[in-house]
C-alpha cells in the first residue's frame, strides 16, 4: 500500500504544497498550481470509475495517499477527500450524465453531506433549493455534490419509511457563493465557504440517491458512500499528526536548558513522551488500515473478486 504508485506521486508534491501553504492560508482557497498538480496527478478522482479516467484504487491507498498530501498542508487532503463521495456516486449515474460530471477529470467536486437542501418534484427533476454552510474547495469545483431532501408538500418524502434524501450535482456557476472562510481559525486553506441556490431545476439524472441500482458494479460502489468517505478525515488528522510530531522532535533539538546544559532532546522525560506520542500515533494510524481493510476484504469477497497486488 505505501509502495502504491499514486502513494508516491502524493509524496512527490510535498514540497510543491508546502511551499504554497501559507499562501493558501491567506487566500482562504488552494493556489492554482496546487489545485492543478494535485488534478492532473490524478488524486481527485483516484476513487472514481475507470470509465471516466478513474484510478479505482482500494482505500488503503487512498488513505495512504491523504496521509501523505496532508503532511504537506490537510487542505489539500481535505479537497481529495470531499472529491470522493462524487467519485463513488458516479456509477450509479447514466453514461451522458457521468461525461458531463467528468469532462474536466482533473478537476475537485465540492461537497456537502449536511441534508439542508429542499427538493420538490418536478418534470423530469427537481426544484432544489438550499444553504450549505460549509462546501470545500467549491471556488475551484466545476460541480458540486450538494445533499437534500425530497419533500411533497412540505413534508420529506419516505422511501421505505426513511427521508428520500439524494446528492444534487450542481454546476458551480449556477450556485451564489458566500465568502464566508477567510476568517477560520483552522484548515483556512480548504475554502469552504457557503454556498446557495434557489429554485434551480436538477434533472433526475443528476440527483443520486443510495437507492439507485449502481450501473458499474464493483466493490467499490457497492458500499455505502459514509463508510469509504469517513475513514478519509483520519487520515487527514494522521497527517496533521506526523507534522505536529516531526516539529516537536527538531524544536525541542535546539532548545537548551539553562539548568544541565543539555537539549531538552536529550532529557528522560521528554525521549519518553516523545516516543509514547509516536507510539500512539502509529498504533492509530494501524488500526484505521486495519479496519479499513477488513472492510474492503469484506467487499471483495462478497462480489468474488481478488484483492490487487500492491
Amino acid at each position: 500500500m505505501d509502495l502504491h504508485p499514486l502513494v508516491t506521486t502524493a509524496r512527490d508534491l510535498q514540497p510543491l504544497i508546502r511551499q504554497h501553504l501559507v499562501e493558501g492560508e491567506h487566500r482562504a482557497r488552494l493556489t492554482p498550481a496546487v489545485v492543478t498538480a494535485v488534478g492532473q496527478a490524478g488524486l481527485f478522482r483516484a476513487y472514481a470509475p475507470r470509465e471516466v479516467g478513474g484510478l479505482e484504487v482500494s482505500p488503503s491507498v487512498l488513505l495512504a495517499v491523504i496521509e501523505a498530501v496532508s503532511v504537506a498542508d490537510p487542505a489539500v487532503g481535505w479537497y481529495i477527500a470531499n472529491s470522493l463521495p462524487t467519485c463513488l456516486a458516479v456509477a450509479a449515474v447514466a453514461e451522458k450524465e457521468r461525461g458531463q460530471l467528468f469532462a474536466e477529470p482533473d478537476r475537485n467536486f465540492g461537497y456537502s453531506g449536511a441534508q439542508v437542501g429542499q427538493a420538490v418534484p418536478t418534470e423530469g427533476g427537481y426544484r432544489v433549493s438550499g444553504q450549505w454552510p460549509v462546501v470545500t474547495g467549491c471556488e475551484d469545483a466545476k460541480w458540486c455534490g450538494l445533499s437534500g431532501i425530497v419533500t411533497e408538500g412540505n413534508t420529506p418524502r419516505l422511501i421505505n419509511g426513511f427521508p428520500d434524501s439524494r446528492m444534487f450535482f450542481i454546476r458551480t456557476v449556477d450556485l451564489e457563493i458566500v465568502p464566508t472562510w477567510k476568517d477560520a481559525a483552522a484548515m483556512r486553506g480548504t475554502g469552504s465557504n457557503q454556498v446557495r441556490v434557489h429554485d434551480m431545476f436538477v434533472p433526475e439524472g443528476l440527483a443520486y440517491s443510495p437507492a439507485k441500482p449502481v450501473r458499474i458494479d464493483r466493490p467499490a460502489f457497492r458500499l455505502p458512500l459514509a463508510l469509504l468517505f469517513a475513514p478519509m478525515a483520519a487520515a487527514v488528522a494522521c497527517g496533521v499528526l506526523r507534522t505536529a510530531l516531526e516539529s516537536a522532535v527538531e524544536s525541542l533539538s535546539t532548545k537548551v536548558s539553562t539548568f544541565s546544559g543539555q537539549t531538552l532532546r536529550e532529557q528522560a522525560p521528554t525521549q519518553e513522551l516523545i516516543a509514547q506520542s509516536s507510539a500512539a500515533l502509529r498504533a492509530a494510524r494501524a488500526g484505521l488500515f486495519a479496519a479499513t481493510d477488513a472492510v474492503w476484504e469484506v467487499a471483495l469477497r462478497c462480489s468474488g473478486a481478488a484483492a490487487p497486488k500492491g
